[in-house]
C-alpha cells in the first residue's frame, strides 16, 4: 500500500497476529522479479508435489496458474504453491552449503548469488525487518526497510544544501495482475526562479500494455500517491493534458507532503499526468548554493526510464554537478536513465 516497507511490515505482523495469535521475529518481502534472478543462477527447481519444473523463464506463467486460476475464497492454493517453491529453493541452497566442497564443485555459483542478493536488496525487489535491536539497526542502517524518505537523507535539512525530494507509490487496487504489463517513463524538471525558488513539473507516462481485458490482465485502477518536500503546494494537475486538479487530494507523511489520486489506463491505452507543484524553499545563493534532489524507488518496477532536467535563471550558472566541474555558463542540465534504483543529484550554482 505504500512504499515504506517498515509501515507495510507493521501492518503484516499485526494481521498475522490477529489470524494466528502468533508473534513473529521479523519480514521478509521479495517479488517475482528476485526469484527470477535467483533461478537464472541457481537453475530450475522441481516440485515434485506438482510434478513441474519451474525455472526463470516460465516462473511468471507458473506463478499465475497455481495461484490464481480457481482460487475461491479461504482457498490456500496460493500459499501452497510458493510454499513448495521456497522449500525446494531452500533445500537446493542449503544441499549446496552442506557440500565440503561447494566452494569449488557445487552447482550453485555462490560469487552470483550473492550478488543478485546484493541488486535485489539495492533495486528493492527484497526488503527486511526484523525486531531483534542489533539486527534491526543494522538493516535499517543499510535502508533495507525502505523508509521513507532514507534515514541518511533529512528532506528537511536545509543547513549546507536545499533539499529536494521525489517518491512516486502506486498500488493497484484493480484485483489482478497487470503490473508486469505497465510501462512508464518518468519525467521530473526543477525550474530554478528568479527569487532562486523551487518549481517542480513531474509528469509520468503509462502505458497499458495488457493482451486482453481478461484475467491477470486488464485496466489499471492504480491509486497514485506522489510524495514531495513538506508543504509543497500543488499548482496543477492534468491528465492527457486536460487540468482536473480537483481530483487530487492533499496529504501528509512522515515530515512529507503527498499528492494522491486514482488513474484508470485502460487496455491497449495510454495516459499522461503531470503534477506542477511549488516547493516552498530557496537556493541560498551565499551561504549554501548547492541544491540536491533524491529520487526513491518504489519496489516492485525494474528499470523505468527516467528523465531528470534542471534549469536556471539567466544570471544563474551550474558550477558542479555530483562534485564535477562544469566549464562554461551551464544554465541547463539534462540526464536520461532508470529508476532501478535510487537516484541523487547534487547541483552547485554561482552567479554569472
Amino acid at each position: 500500500w505504500t512504499t515504506d516497507f517498515s509501515i507495510n511490515a507493521k501492518t503484516a505482523s499485526d494481521l498475522y497476529k490477529k489470524e494466528t495469535g502468533k508473534d513473529v521475529d521479523g519480514v521478509i518481502a521479495f517479488d517475482l522479479t528476485f526469484m527470477q534472478n535467483l533461478l537464472e543462477k541457481i537453475g530450475p527447481l522441481k516440485l515434485e508435489d506438482y510434478k513441474e519444473e519451474i525455472t526463470a523463464q516460465n516462473l511468471f506463467d507458473k506463478g499465475e496458474y497455481y495461484a490464481e486460476v480457481g482460487f475461491f475464497p479461504g482457498s490456500t492454493q496460493k500459499r501452497d504453491f510458493f510454499a513448495s517453491l521456497a522449500k525446494s529453493l531452500i533445500s537446493k541452497i542449503t544441499s549446496s552449503l552442506s557440500n565440503p566442497d561447494f566452494s569449488q564443485n557445487s552447482q550453485t555459483p555462490w560469487l552470483a548469488l550473492i550478488e543478485t542478493i546484493k541488486e535485489g536488496l539495492g533495486q528493492k525487489h527484497l526488503l527486511l525487518t526484523f525486531n531483534e535491536p542489533t539486527l534491526s539497526s543494522f538493516v535499517k542502517s543499510k535502508g533495507w526497510n525502505n523508509p521513507m524518505p532514507p534515514i541518511n537523507y533529512n528532506v528537511a535539512d536545509d543547513s549546507v544544501e536545499t533539499r529536494d525530494f521525489l517518491a512516486i507509490s502506486e498500488a493497484n487496487i484493480g484485483a489482478n495482475k497487470v503490473n508486469r504489463y505497465i510501462e512508464r517513463k518518468i519525467d521530473y524538471e526543477m525550474t530554478i526562479g528568479r527569487d532562486a525558488d523551487l518549481m517542480a513539473t513531474l509528469t509520468i507516462n503509462y502505458n497499458n500494455n495488457s493482451p486482453a481485458d481478461t484475467w491477470p490482465a486488464g485496466n489499471y485502477v492504480n491509486f497514485l500517491r506522489i510524495y514531495t518536500p513538506a508543504s509543497s503546494g500543488l499548482e496543477d494537475f492534468q491528465v492527457d493534458q486536460r487540468s482536473d486538479i480537483q481530483k487530487v487530494e492533499v496529504g501528509s507523511q512522515a515530515n512529507l507532503t503527498f499528492f494522491s489520486t486514482l488513474l484508470i489506463v485502460p487496455v491497449k491505452q495510454t495516459k499522461t499526468v503531470v503534477f506542477k507543484y511549488r516547493i516552498p524553499k530557496n537556493i541560498k545563493l551565499e551561504k549554501a548554493p548547492t541544491y540536491s534532489i533524491y529520487i526513491q524507488k518504489q519496489p516492485g518496477p525494474e528499470k523505468d526510464p527516467l528523465k531528470f532536467t534542471f534549469n536556471l535563471p539567466g544570471y544563474l550558472k551550474i558550477e558542479t554537478i555530483n562534485n564535477k566541474v562544469e566549464n562554461g555558463s551551464l544554465q541547463n542540465f539534462s540526464q536520461e536513465l532508470n529508476l532501478s534504483e535510487d537516484r541523487q543529484f547534487l547541483i552547485k550554482v554561482n552567479k554569472k
